[in-house]
C-alpha cells in the first residue's frame, strides 16, 4: 500500500509548485518579442555594412569627375630610323633609340549622363539590397510567433492540469474519509492517488517544454526570460501599425534598380568629350630635325562615340527589359499568394470563432457531469473509474477551448503578418 504522508506530500509539494509557477513578477507582450528580436538579429547588422559600400561606391562616382592625372613613360629601340638628306647635301639621321617620359591630365567634360546614370543605378541597388534585408528580418515575426504562441499553449495546459489535480485532491480527502468510516473501498482511493500521480508527470512534461520554448524565445530576442515572466496577448496582433509586406518593397526596388540599369546602359553610347593636357621630356623633342632630347608639352580635345556595336547595347537593354518583367511577375505572384494565405486565415478564424462557442457549452457541461460523478463517488455509488473518465472528458474540453482560443489569437496574428506590420521601435 502506498504510504499516505508520501503521497500527501508529493500532491502539497505539486500544489506549491503549481502556485509558484503562475506567481508572475514580469510581463513581456508580443510586440516587446518582435522589437527584441529584430534588434537581436545578426542580419541587422549587415544594413550598416550595405551603407558604407553604397557611400564607397558614391565617392568614387563623384570624383570621376574630377581632372585626372597620370605619369607614363617608355624607352624604345627601333630596327629603322628616319634618315633625310637635305638640299645641299646635309644628312638628318634620327636615332633609333628614343625616350618619352611626362605627365598626362584629363578633364571630363561631358560623358553622356553617364555619371548620374551611375549614381542613380548605385542608389536604387542600395535600395533594393535594404529592401532584401528587411524582407529577411521579416521573416523573424514568424519565428517570435510560433514560439511565442507555444510558451503560452503550454502554460494553459499546465493551468488545466493544475485544475485536475486540484480536483483529484479534493476526491482524496474525500475518499480518505469515506474510506475510515467503511463507505468506500481502498482500492478506489489508491487509483485517484495513481491518477494524481500521473497528473504529476504531464504538469512536469508540459513545464519542461515550455522552459525549452522560453530558452528558444529568450535566444531569438538576445534576452534572459525567467520562469516567472508572463506573456501578454492583449496587444499581439490586431494592435500592430499596417505596414506594407516588405517582399513587396524589395520587388518595387528591384524594378527601379534593372530601370536605372537600362538607362545606363543606354548612356554608354552617347558621344563623350574629354579635354587633355601633357608635357614631359623626350628624345627626340617634338622638333625632331634637332634630334635632341627637349621637354615639351601639348593640350587638345579627345571625342569618343561608339557609332555601331551590332546592337549589342540594345540587346543589353532588351535584356534588362525583361528582367523587370520576371520582377513585375514574381511580385503579382506573391500578392496572389499572399491573397490566397489571408482567405484561409479567415476562414479559419470564423471556424474558431464557432468552435470557441460550442467550447464554453461543453466545458460547462462536462463540468457539470464531472461534479455529478464526484459527488456519486463520495457516496460510494460509482467507482474512481466511472468517476476519472468524466473528469479526463472535462479536462479533455478545457484543454481543448484553451487551445482554440490561443488558435484564434495566433490567427489573427498571422493574418496581420500576411498583410504587413510594422516593427514598434524601429
Amino acid at each position: 500500500m502506498i504510504n499516505k504522508l508520501t503521497i500527501a506530500g508529493s500532491l502539497a509539494v505539486l500544489f506549491w509548485a503549481g502556485s509558484q509557477l503562475y506567481a508572475q513578477t514580469d510581463s513581456l507582450s508580443y510586440r516587446q518579442c518582435m522589437k527584441l528580436a529584430r534588434e537581436n538579429a545578426v542580419l541587422k547588422g549587415n544594413s550598416e555594412l550595405l551603407d558604407e559600400l553604397a557611400r564607397l561606391k558614391m565617392e568614387n562616382y563623384q570624383v570621376s569627375n574630377m581632372p585626372q592625372l597620370s605619369a607614363f613613360g617608355k624607352a624604345t629601340y627601333q630596327s629603322e630610323a628616319i634618315a633625310i638628306t637635305l638640299p645641299g647635301g646635309m644628312a638628318l639621321e634620327m636615332d633609333p633609340f628614343q625616350y618619352n617620359t611626362g605627365l598626362e591630365a584629363q578633364q571630363k567634360l561631358y560623358d553622356g549622363g553617364l555619371s548620374g546614370k551611375m549614381k542613380k543605378v548605385e542608389a536604387s541597388a542600395r535600395q533594393a539590397e535594404l529592401n532584401k534585408l528587411d524582407a529577411e528580418l521579416y521573416q523573424v515575426n514568424r519565428r517570435v510567433s510560433q514560439l511565442f504562441f507555444t510558451v503560452l499553449l503550454l502554460e494553459k495546459q499546465d493551468s488545466v492540469w493544475l485544475l485536475k489535480a486540484r480536483l483529484l485532491e479534493a476526491r482524496v480527502a474525500a475518499l480518505e474519509t469515506a474510506s475510515r468510516q467503511g463507505v468506500a473501498a481502498r482500492n478506489q482511493v489508491e487509483k485517484i492517488y495513481a491518477e494524481a500521480f500521473r497528473v504529476q508527470q504531464q504538469r512536469l512534461e508540459v513545464q519542461s517544454n515550455r522552459l525549452k520554448a522560453l530558452g528558444s524565445l529568450s535566444l531569438l530576442c538576445g534576452q534572459t526570460f525567467y520562469d516567472e515572466v508572463q506573456l501578454v496577448v492583449a496587444d499581439s496582433g490586431w494592435c500592430l501599425p499596417a505596414k506594407n509586406r516588405p517582399e513587396l518593397d524589395y520587388f518595387g526596388a528591384e524594378v527601379q534598380k534593372l530601370e536605372s540599369l537600362a538607362g545606363l546602359q543606354q548612356a554608354k553610347n552617347r558621344p563623350k568629350l574629354y579635354a587633355f593636357g601633357q608635357t614631359g621630356y623626350s628624345y627626340p623633342g617634338l622638333n625632331f630635325y634637332t634630334n635632341e632630347p627637349a621637354f615639351y608639352y601639348l593640350v587638345g580635345a579627345k571625342l569618343s562615340w561608339t557609332l555601331f556595336d551590332w546592337k549589342q547595347n540594345q540587346r543589353e537593354v532588351q535584356y534588362l527589359r525583361i528582367q523587370e518583367d520576371l520582377m513585375r511577375s514574381r511580385s503579382a505572384e506573391f500578392k496572389q499568394n499572399q491573397e490566397l494565405a489571408l482567405r484561409e486565415q479567415s476562414h479559419e478564424k470564423e471556424k474558431l470563432l464557432a468552435l470557441i462557442e460550442l467550447d464554453v457549452r461543453l466545458v460547462e457541461q462536462y463540468a457539470s457531469i464531472s461534479r455529478g460523478s464526484a459527488a456519486a463517488l463520495d457516496k460510494g455509488t460509482i467507482t474512481s473509474a466511472d468517476y476519472l473518465e468524466d473528469l479526463n472528458q472535462e479536462v479533455q474540453a478545457r484543454l481543448t477551448a484553451e487551445t482554440h482560443k490561443l488558435q484564434l489569437q495566433q490567427s489573427l496574428v498571422e493574418m496581420k503578418l500576411l498583410e504587413g506590420v510594422a516593427v514598434p521601435g524601429l
